[in-house]
């Protein structure tokens, strides 16, 4: 149907099926925020903004200096799976327990109950979830178990410890996690105010973080077409160009390695301070 490029998927599932028909048909794809690393092994036309591999590796060294037996909850999807096997290819320390979950659980007080039985053997907690609803079951079941409290300041959940749903569900709770963040908020500059009115706009409920990444994939989109390429070898080089010359970014400058993904972006730590979210590293 002469379709020149698509933008997408919203997912790392969607792309990873969307993907290999893109590829196969020749035209160019890109993600914003599909991050599990076999994005990268769909072929020359598949592109993408946001890592876990690059992700996961930045957090495990910062866990590195903070854990010496962690323990490992993920779910069951390609972007917590794939989060979680970088993390453990990059920890050097010891995995005292690991288990996974499906999407469709809804009762943690089993896997809470494992924790709190391994609390004398593990010094850190990694969550590797895919959505705020599984951060906020999750929670509830190690408070009720009383797996919190001995692990405040020593939890790392992936997604949801800055959002409103958990902040109403979790309250005072919430202080001492720690997570990670795809853009440090306080370094856009005047591009700050730019993210502060589209939420204005259109209220932001998930990270405001990823959405500075999803702008940018389709600013760099338009000003690619604007620049007279409208056919998907035409986009595609011109994001290969960004390997020769790095883009100026809202996030700062970045180009894409041979694999297709971003180089530039500096995943931030982050912890609940004082109810508020504050990077730290």
């Amino acid at each position: 149907d002469n379709v020149a490029m698509i933008y997408g998927g919203a997912c790392s599932a969607e792309t990873l099926a969307g993907g290999k028909i893109a590829q196969a048909a020749k035209v160019f794809m890109l993600s914003a925020v599909s991050s599990a690393p076999q994005v990268s092994e769909i072929g020359d036309y598949v592109y993408r903004y946001y890592s876990d591999s690059i992700a996961a590796k930045q957090v495990a060294e910062f866990l590195n200096e903070k854990s010496k037996n962690i323990a490992i909850v993920s779910e069951t999807t390609d972007f917590a799976q794939g989060f979680a096997n970088a993390f453990k290819a990059n920890f050097k320390w010891s995995i005292g327990y690991e288990t996974t979950f499906n999407t469709e659980e809804k009762d943690f007080n089993i896997i809470a109950k494992n924790l709190a039985a391994k609390a004398n053997d593990i010094d850190f907690i990694l969550i590797s979830n895919q959505s705020n609803t599984t951060m906020i079951s999750i929670a509830k079941a190690m408070i009720n178990n009383g797996v919190w409290d001995k692990f405040k300041n020593k939890m790392f959940f992936t997604v949801g410890s800055d959002a409103a749903d958990v902040k109403e569900a979790l309250g005072d709770k919430r202080e001492g996690l720690y997570s990670y963040n795809a853009a440090d908020l306080t370094k856009l500059g005047n591009n700050l105010q730019m993210i502060n009115d589209f939420d204005k706009e259109h209220p932001i409920k998930s990270d405001k973080n990823y959405v500075v990444i999803e702008i940018e994939a389709m600013q760099a989109i338009i000003d690619g077409i604007k620049s007279g390429n409208t056919t998907s070898d035409s986009l595609k080089a011109y994001f290969d160009g960004f390997s020769k010359k790095n883009r100026d970014g809202i996030f700062g400058p970045y180009h894409f390695n041979t694999n297709r993904d971003v180089e530039g972006i500096h995943y931030i730590m982050t912890q609940v301070q004082n109810w508020s979210v504050t990077t730290i590293e």
